[in-house]
C-alpha cells in the first residue's frame, strides 16, 4: 500500500500508513526515500535515508539516483564515496546514475573512474553501454563513445543510436552525424523525435538547408512523427542562418505552434548577420513580449539601426529600454558606445 500512494506521489497517504507500521521494513523505507526523491524532496529523502536501522545496496542507490535525478550532483558523488567508504559495493544500477552524474557535470575523469569501476564490477549490459555511450560523447571524447557503441554490435537500442548521433551532431561532426543516421536506417530500430532534433542540428552546422526541409518532412511521411517545436526551431536556424529570411519567416507563420523565444532569437541574429533592418524588428518586438525583462533583443536591434545609419530608429528603441526601465548597466554601456 505504502509503494502504490508513493507511485502516485501521494506521500501524505504513504506517510500515514508508513507510521502506523509496528516495524517498517527495509521496502518501506525505500519507498519513502523513493517517494520524496520523486517529489524533488531531498531533504526529507536524506532524513528517511540516514533514519534507516540497515541501509541495504538498494537504499544506497535509491538515494544516489534520487540527488542525480534532481541535478543535485554534488551530493549523488558525497553520497557515492561514503557508500564505497561504509564497504558497500555498488550495482549497475548505482554506477548507471553515477554516470548520468558525470555526464550531467560533463566531467571525463569523474565518467572514465567510473567506467574503470563498471569494468571491475559488473557485466555491461545495454542500459549502462548506453549512460558510457551519452556521458562520452556529452564530454567530447568521441573515440571512446564509438567503442562503446561498437561494443554493443546487434544490441543498439534507439538510446545507443540516440546518444552517438547527438554526440556528433553536438560536436561538430555534422557529416558523421548524418552518416550514422543514414546507417541507423538500415537496423531495425526506429528513431524517435529526439534523433531527428539531432539530424536537423547536423544539417544546420553543414549548412544543408535542402536536408533539413528534406529530414523535416521525411520525419512525418516515413516515420509518422509529429514535429516539435525544436525541430522547427533547429530548420528557423538552419534557414535563416542561409539567408533565406524570407522563407524562415514564412516557416514560423506556418508552424502549429506558438513561436518560442529559441526561434525568434535565431530569426533576429540571422537578421544581424545579413543585416536585414526589415525583419529584425519583427522578431525583436517578439523577443521583448517574450522577455520583457532582457535587454538583448534592445541592444541587437539598436546596433542593426546604428550600422544602418537609422538614428531615428535607433532612438525609439533606446527610448523604448528606458519606457520599459530597461536599464541594465552592460545595456546602456554598450549603447552609449554606440555613440561615440
Amino acid at each position: 500500500m505504502i509503494n502504490g500512494y508513493v507511485q502516485i506521489l501521494d506521500m501524505e497517504e504513504a506517510l500515514n500508513l508508513f507510521n502506523v507500521m509496528p516495524t517498517p521494513d527495509n521496502m518501506s523505507w525505500n519507498s519513502m526515500i523513493s517517494g520524496y526523491a520523486q517529489m524533488g524532496n531531498l531533504e526529507r529523502a536524506r532524513e528517511y535515508f540516514e533514519m534507516m536501522p540497515q541501509k541495504h545496496l538498494v537504499s544506497w542507490s535509491t538515494m544516489v539516483a534520487g540527488y542525480e535525478k534532481n541535478r543535485d550532483y554534488k551530493g549523488a558523488i558525497e553520497l557515492f564515496k561514503r557508500m564505497q567508504a561504509e564497504g558497500e559495493k555498488p550495482d549497475r544500477h548505482t554506477l548507471s546514475s553515477v554516470l548520468s552524474v558525470s555526464t550531467g557535470l560533463v566531467d571525463l575523469k569523474l565518467g572514465m573512474q567510473i567506467h574503470q569501476l563498471v569494468s571491475k564490477s559488473v557485466i555491461p549490459d545495454v542500459p549502462i553501454e548506453n549512460s558510457l555511450i551519452t556521458m562520452y560523447s556529452r564530454c567530447g571524447a568521441l573515440i571512446e563513445s564509438h567503442v562503446s557503441f561498437d561494443g554493443l554490435k546487434s544490441s543498439k537500442d534507439v538510446i545507443s543510436w540516440n546518444a552517438i548521433i547527438g554526440g556528433y551532431a553536438s560536436h561538430g561532426y555534422a557529416l558523421e552525424a548524418l552518416e550514422l543516421f543514414e546507417s541507423k536506417k538500415k537496423s531495425n530500430v526506429q528513431p524517435t523525435y529526439i534523433t531527428f532534433i539531432y539530424v536537423l542540428s547536423a544539417c544546420t552546422h553543414a549548412g544543408l538547408v535542402g536536408g533539413g526541409w528534406a529530414y523535416l518532412k521525411s520525419m512525418v511521411s516515413e516515420y509518422g512523427i509529429e514535429p516539435r517545436i525544436e525541430h522547427y526551431a533547429s530548420l528557423v536556424d538552419n534557414v535563416a542562418r542561409h539567408g533565406q529570411l524570407e522563407e524562415a519567416m514564412d516557416l514560423i507563420k506556418s508552424m502549429p505552434f506558438e513561436p518560442d523565444k529559441e526561434i525568434w532569437g535565431a530569426l533576429l541574429s540571422a537578421c544581424r548577420l545579413h543585416n536585414n533592418v526589415e525583419l529584425a524588428p519583427v522578431a525583436a518586438e517578439a523577443l521583448m513580449r517574450l522577455e520583457p525583462e532582457s535587454s538583448a533583443a534592445y541592444i541587437l536591434l539598436y546596433n542593426m539601426y546604428v550600422e544602418a545609419g537609422q538614428w531615428e530608429a535607433a532612438a525609439e528603441v533606446r527610448e523604448m529600454m528606458e519606457r520599459n526601465n530597461i536599464r541594465k548597466q552592460a545595456a546602456f554601456s554598450l549603447i552609449d558606445s554606440s555613440y561615440s
